[in-house]
């Protein structure tokens, strides 16, 4: 056996066994139990599903949604570019929330289309994209205050001969202002009239607290606050999940941790405020004010989130970290779909694709002898390799990718038609088998060559123009088209040299 032959084979084995090697982690992954799962820790279960072969939308369930950005509120020069941050901020907060694989891109002048592959708490995640997440920093009025601009407005009311009275309506403990769910609305009518609007202080504002439950009971706190936040989001630079809070060892918290510029005037404000609330506020509701203890130097604080779950917490802090929207984001479309309909999609692929081989494996043995199991040989070759090169790449297979993969079936068995059909025309024109064969992988190279590369180019086309399920196919059709290429021409070669390099071989059959 010649040397280059040798070398030739060696290529081949190892192209083999990496490519083996590589499906390994796609087939431990999709075959791990509940059980497997719950004795693996978070980083061996991430590792392997990395190495392994992703699944798109359409086969392994999830949502697809469509946002539109409203660039009403904002100036010309704001909504230039509104979209596109909108689009970072967005990739940002969903690679963080981990989502494997997602697909954010811009749709049109002012929409974002995202798919979620996997998602399972859709509501979750639609909250975690659509907030706006406007973080403010506010002074809290003092007690004293309040209640001496609830007086003016009372007496406001009393002269316009209206029988309400806001200090009637809200509930003083001596620290926080509640409103019961009855008179919130009674309340927003009172502050909205111009009468009272005069009254209100021209550097402060009404907010609301968000509703929380106490002793069974809604209630939501009412805050006059400085109308200038002292500080806002753009201030943090870190921001982490955690329990326990001053007042609840189990309350769920959101540690903030601010950048160097902000660090230095928080301390200030902190220091000139000891004893006074200051409110952090987010979307324009206040979620937690808490009373200023000391001065704070290091630029670490904390937002107290009350009854809310662990999850919140960690939302919270996905999109502090990602930074705010800028500007709000409604989903105008919503799809989703389930893991069953992906399972049944992905069933139904195989099942088409196995069915496809099935047939073009015996008509190449019937009609090309063992030169078709030659060719057989080369398309299951080329089956492997395309998985694991998609799953190497971390490309990911959807159900237009498996149309892909069926179709490449064809197309790999094509080339060695063509290149055959020379060899049997070499061998009709009196040639030896070594010398047909070698003229036939020679004159068919050519026309493979074009044909591949023809094809490569429409899906250059596909990828570069087209979004979602098309992208998955282009991509599929253009690995496919390589790999399918470097099976045809070099493997089956290989093989055929094998079997001629035995001085007794005298027949061929094709």
């Amino acid at each position: 056996m010649k040397l280059d032959l040798r070398w030739r084979i060696v290529i081949i084995v190892v192209v083999l066994i990496l490519s083996l090697y590589q499906l390994y982690y796609t087939f431990r992954y999709y075959t791990l139990s509940d059980k497997d799962k719950m004795n693996m820790t978070y980083e061996q279960i991430n590792s392997l599903r990395n190495r392994s072969l992703h699944l798109g939308l359409d086969l392994q369930g999830g949502m697809n949604l469509i946002l539109e950005v409203d660039k009403t509120s904002l100036s010309k020069e704001e909504a230039d570019g509104a979209v596109d941050r909108a689009l970072e901020i967005l990739k940002n907060r969903i690679d963080q929330f981990g989502v494997t694989e997602p697909l954010v891109e811009k749709q049109g002048a002012d929409r974002i289309s995202i798919q979620l592959p996997g998602v399972v708490d859709r509501e979750r995640a639609k909250n975690l994209i659509g907030k706006t997440a406007q973080l403010e920093f506010r002074i809290v009025a003092e007690n004293t205050f309040v209640q001496k601009v609830f007086e003016n407005i009372d007496k406001k009311l009393e002269e316009m001969k209206d029988t309400s009275r806001i200090s009637t309506l809200v509930d003083n403990n001596g620290v926080d202002f509640i409103v019961y769910p009855e008179n919130i609305s009674l309340i927003k009518n009172i502050l909205s009239k111009e009468e009272i609007k005069s009254l209100i202080p021209s550097d402060y504002i009404f907010m609301w607290g968000k509703e929380k439950n106490k002793d069974g009971v809604n209630q939501t706190i009412l805050y006059l606050v400085e109308k200038n936040p002292v500080l806002k989001g753009d201030a943090i630079l870190d921001a982490r999940a955690a329990i326990g809070t001053s007042d609840n060892p189990y309350g769920v918290k959101v540690e903030l941790t601010m950048n160097k510029n902000a660090k230095n005037k928080w301390a200030s404000i902190t220091g000139s405020n000891i004893g006074r609330r200051i409110a952090f506020s987010l979307d324009s509701v206040i979620v937690s004010a808490p009373v200023v203890r000391e001065r704070i130097p290091s630029g670490n604080t904390e937002i107290s989130m009350g009854n809310a779950t662990i999850n919140d917490a960690k939302d919270l802090a996905v999109i502090l970290k990602a930074g705010a929207l800028p500007a709000p984001v409604r989903i105008i479309e919503e799809r989703s779909v389930g893991p069953t309909l992906g399972g049944d999609s992905i069933r139904k692929g195989i099942r088409s694709l196995i069915y496809g081989a099935i047939v073009v494996f015996i008509f190449m043995l019937i009609y090309y002898g063992v030169s078709g199991m030659i060719a057989d040989f080369a398309m299951i070759f080329n089956l492997v390799i395309l998985l694991s090169v998609l799953s190497l790449f971390r490309a990911t297979l959807t159900l237009p990718g498996m149309a892909g993969l069926i179709l490449l079936v064809g197309t790999a068995i094509d080339a060695n038609v063509l290149i055959f059909e020379r060899i049997r025309e070499e061998l009709a024109s009196g040639k030896t088998i070594k010398t047909a064969i070698s003229a036939g992988y020679s004159k068919a190279f050519s026309t493979i060559f074009d044909a591949n590369l023809t094809s490569l180019v429409t899906a250059l086309i596909l990828y570069w123009f087209g979004t979602g399920p098309i992208k998955g196919f282009a991509v599929t059709l253009g690995l496919g088209l390589v790999v399918s290429f470097f099976s045809a021409i070099f493997v089956t070669r290989v093989i055929f040299d094998i079997i001629t390099s035995n001085p007794n071989f005298k027949k061929l059959s094709i």
